[in-house]
Order: C-alpha cells, then structure tokens, then sequence
C-alpha cells in the first residue's frame, strides 16, 4: 500500500490515480455485463495508460457539495468520537486506489 500526500484535487493526485480503478467507481467497474458506463470508464483508464495524461474527473453538484462540507464534517467527527485523524491525497494499492477524507489513528 502506498500513501500519497498531496491535496486531493491537485494535479500531483490526478497523476497518482491515472490509469486505475478508484473506489468511487468500483461498482461500476464491477457491474455485470458490458453496460455503456462500464465500458465508458475502462477506455478512460486506458487513455490515460496509454497517453499519459489524466484525463477530466466526474463532479456534480453532490461532489461539490461533499467538498465544500468535508472539513466541516472531519471536525465534527474527531470532536465526537475523540479520534486523532491523518489527512492523505490518495492511498493506492496494487492497481486500485482511493481518496479517503482521512485515517483514523
């Protein structure tokens, strides 16, 4: 397992998860059968394996809002539970990955 530090978002971690599956879509890389969104997503991971480059990320207005809410929601959850969290941009491991907010210690 690898730990990225770099602020999510960042060029540093569009470069980190270039060409692997990401836990946002894990179900639609394993969905059964050959749906349009699997395949969509597959030959986006292949574009960036094969060019190099990453290519644009999915928003809408939830992720948005996730962002706009995410200290917010990491503070109230350490004063809840007194846990002492560890911000990273990206964790990968084998040839998948994934931004957690953070890690609890």
């Amino acid at each position: 397992m690898q730990v990225i530090n770099c602020e999510q978002n960042s060029a540093e971690w569009l470069r980190a998860r270039m060409g692997i599956p990401t836990a946002s879509q894990f179900s639609t890389v394993l969905a059964k059968g050959e749906g349009e969104t699997r395949r969509t997503y597959l030959l986006k991971l292949a574009g960036e394996i094969i060019t190099g480059e990453p290519m644009e990320s999915f928003s809408n207005e939830h992720t948005e809002r996730g962002h706009r809410m995410e200290a917010e929601a990491r503070d109230l959850y350490a004063f809840q539970t007194g846990a002492a969290l560890e911000r990273v941009g990206f964790i990968r491991s084998g040839r998948a990955g994934c931004s957690p907010d953070s890690l609890t210690a």
